[in-house]
């Protein structure tokens, strides 16, 4: 688990991989009898976006270098609440970490070889267990590059943030680094499009569930379910040099054993969602806002052991209209 977060903090942070390594030590053999846990859990596992239903003429989303300088607010939360029978393992604690923030968004480069980055003050309000919740200012900078594609390249991605809670700015980090927008080609408003070709899946989706069962990939290769859901374009505006709003609904899910066969054998439910809200100018691809919210639920049963961790973390962030 060490090698792992070491792995991530100095190229890139994966903040659901580390929360999983510290939970799948159970395998090892813990014996707790089993029950349902029945954790809080309010979020929906499922999706149903829209059917494809394209209307008004096609446009094309346009590119240009980014502003020298773009100043950003929103909100941001952090939830990871558990439940069930832990025995002798030591309890993941619920936690919630909220509050509002504020970013200075940096460029610099030509088009096809640009570099950013981006420095964050969240003003936050951190619970842990019933302890009466903590005020806490966090600073935090992230810094990439970026391909003659206009992708980040992950090799260049780097977050500085305290070491307890950068692994829960996970969708903060997303913003910049992970793909979210409309493929190059002409687009019409109601289109559903291919979800791989607008979105980022390995870190939301594929490498959380390959590291969960890996010991069963290390015997019968890698776990491989898709990504369901859709992506569309909700509506297209011509004001301030117009801008369109692209909607994203995803989940993905797996249940399986990790590790031997047999009466001790711990059965994994893996669940995640995605719920994705972006609004981009169709002249030049800028983010006006984002709003993303990114939930898992990874339950660990065996004949004596059952609990549950759900993990939801969620930004929803504008331009700063008094400063840009």
């Amino acid at each position: 688990m060490e090698e792992a977060q070491l792995g991530m903090s100095i190229r890139r942070v994966a903040p659901v991989v580390v929360l999983l390594a510290v939970a799948a030590v159970i395998y090892l053999g813990v014996r707790l009898p089993t029950r349902d846990p029945k954790p809080y859990d309010p979020i929906e596992w499922t999706v149903n976006p829209p059917a494809s239903a394209p209307q008004g003429d096609a446009f094309r989303i346009g590119r240009a270098p980014s502003p020298a300088v773009v100043r950003w607010r929103g909100t941001y939360s952090y939830e990871q609440s558990t439940s069930g029978r832990f025995g002798t393992e030591n309890t993941i604690p619920t936690r919630t970490l909220a509050g509002s923030f504020t970013a200075i968004e940096s460029s610099s480069g030509p088009l096809d070889s640009e570099s950013g980055s981006v420095d964050a003050t969240f003003d936050m309000e951190e619970t842990i267990q019933s302890v009466k919740p903590a005020k806490r200012a966090v600073h935090a900078r992230l810094s990439f590059d970026r391909g003659a594609d206009g992708t980040v390249v992950h090799r260049s991605i780097r977050l500085d943030a305290p070491p307890d809670v950068k692994v829960d700015l996970e969708v903060f980090q997303y913003v910049w680094t992970q793909r979210f927008s409309v493929p190059k080609r002409p687009v019409r408003v109601g289109e559903r499009l291919p979800i791989d070709e607008c979105l980022d899946l390995d870190d939301a989706f594929r490498r959380p569930l390959w590291f969960l069962f890996k010991e069963r990939a290390a015997k019968a290769g890698p776990i491989s379910e898709p990504v369901e859901g859709g992506v569309w374009i909700e509506s297209k505006d011509e004001a301030l040099g117009g801008s369109v709003r692209v909607r994203a609904l995803l989940t993905h899910a797996h249940v399986g054993v990790n590790g031997p066969d047999g009466p001790n054998a711990v059965r994994i439910d893996y669940r995640a969602v995605l719920d994705g809200d972006r609004t981009i100018g169709i002249a030049d691809g800028s983010l006006r806002r984002h709003a993303l919210t990114l939930a898992r639920r990874i339950r660990y049963s065996s004949r004596d052991l059952d609990y549950a961790v759900v993990v939801r973390a969620k930004i929803s962030m504008e331009r700063d209209p008094t400063a840009n």
